[in-house]
């Protein structure tokens, strides 16, 4: 009994503690699509990252498809373009290292947010007020790039590609 007891203690820690983690917290449409591309899905855990956790939306504007994000913490705002659910998190720490990097964060700093977030879950979103400031980041991606057109390729860094599909 004291083994399986202590076991079933380190596996508890091991899973939670000993792990850097952050969650996606995703409203529902797009919580379906990478929910089935996340290691697990289920109630948001506090992030041990600076910036929190991050609340994801969609945003579709003619044949453009983006995902919107918002950092817990800071409120900082991320235009994901591309909606493949299973590049999303691939592509929001990328985005996330190349602005914190043009903000002039520490680099120790930028290489440890990104280090932690390597391991991630999603979940429902479940803070309504972070849900309406992204909510508000959805409506004015949509506002600009409907009002000027052509400029999302100049506002948008290089980030990792979707894989080529054979039709």
């Amino acid at each position: 009994r004291i083994i399986e007891a202590s076991t079933a203690q380190l596996d508890v820690s091991w899973t939670r503690e000993a792990i850097d983690l952050f969650t996606l917290c995703c409203t529902k449409p797009l919580l379906t699509k990478v929910g089935r591309h996340a290691p697990h899905v289920g109630a948001a855990e506090p992030a041990t990252t600076r910036l929190g956790n991050w609340y994801a939306a969609p945003v579709v504007v003619g044949k453009m498809s983006m995902v919107v994000c918002a950092s817990e913490a800071s409120l900082l705002p991320l235009v994901v373009k591309g909606a493949e659910p299973d590049l999303l998190v691939e592509r929001v720490t990328h985005l996330l290292g190349v602005l914190l990097q043009a903000l002039d964060a520490p680099e120790d700093a930028v290489a440890r947010e990104l280090r932690e977030m390597a391991w991630w879950q999603a979940a429902p979103t479940a803070n309504q007020s972070l849900l309406a400031t992204v909510n508000g980041y959805r409506r004015s991606v949509e506002h600009w790039i409907a009002t000027t057109p052509g400029s999302w390729s100049l506002a948008a860094p290089a980030a990792p590609a979707a894989p080529r599909r054979r039709p």
